[in-house]
Parts: structure tokens; C-alpha cells; sequence
């Protein structure tokens, strides 16, 4: 299935930058886990699992499944820069995350899109990835 990119702001986003991007989990009872510096509060039967970390995605803002359980995520340049400025030179980029092997963990990342202006939201929606960008 061919997959297409489109512009589309979106008003409702999952952000989960704390799973992708932090330090080894340590889990403390069966309801807390800790990425540090966040603890979280897990209801029971719930666990917690780091699935990605740098060098796959290296400034995670939102992320979105599609159907086959690839993850694509909107990654910062990490440009700080005024939007107009950032408008001018987009630099952030769309991945597409995969586990390769099924052990849960994704262990391969490819550049999906790039030189986007600054991603507000991502859905994956009948093979079509959407991005809302300015």
C-alpha cells in the first residue's frame, strides 16, 4: 500500500516523548514505574516498557500505529528558532519505526518525510500518514 503525506492540522495528538526518550525503566511496585526524572502510576495488569531511545529517535514530539504496528514519530531538529525563521529552512522529519525481529522493542528507523515545518500532531488513517505542520 502506498503510503502519502499530507498537511492536516489536528487538534487531538498523542504525546508520549517520555517512553521514547529517557533512561532505563525501573519498576518499584506493581503500580509505579519510574523513567527518570517521571515516576508513573500504572493501573494493575499495566506495565511500562522503553521501546525506543537515541540513535532511532533522538527528540520525539508525537507519535501514531498504523495497522501493521509501525510507529511513526515527528522528530524535532531540536531548532529553536522563531516559527517565521523555522518556516523559511524547515528541518524536522517524520520517522518510521519498525521491530524487526517481534520482540517488542523497535530496532530499526527510517526518514519517512523530511524538511517540515514544526509538527503539531500525526495520524496513520487507511495507509495515509497526516502531519499537522504550519
Amino acid at each position: 500500500m502506498k503510503s502519502h503525506i499530507s498537511y492536516l492540522t489536528l487538534t487531538t495528538c498523542l504525546v508520549l516523548q517520555a517512553f521514547l526518550f529517557s533512561s532505563p525503566v525501573s519498576v518499584y511496585s506493581v503500580e509505579k514505574a519510574k523513567f527518570p526524572p517521571h515516576t508513573f502510576t500504572l493501573p494493575d495488569g499495566y506495565v511500562l516498557k522503553r521501546v525506543a531511545a537515541p540513535p532511532l529517535v533522538k527528540r520525539p514530539i508525537h507519535m501514531y500505529f498504523d495497522v501493521d504496528g509501525s510507529l511513526y514519530v515527528t522528530d524535532s531538529s531540536g531548532n529553536t528558532a522563531k516559527a517565521p525563521k523555522q518556516l523559511k529552512n524547515p528541518k524536522h522529519r517524520v520517522l518510521r519505526l519498525v521491530d524487526g525481529d517481534g520482540d517488542g522493542v523497535f530496532d530499526q528507523s527510517t526518514v519517512f518525510a523530511e524538511r517540515l515545518p514544526f509538527p503539531e500532531g500525526i495520524l496513520v488513517h487507511e495507509g495515509a500518514v497526516y502531519v499537522g505542520a504550519p
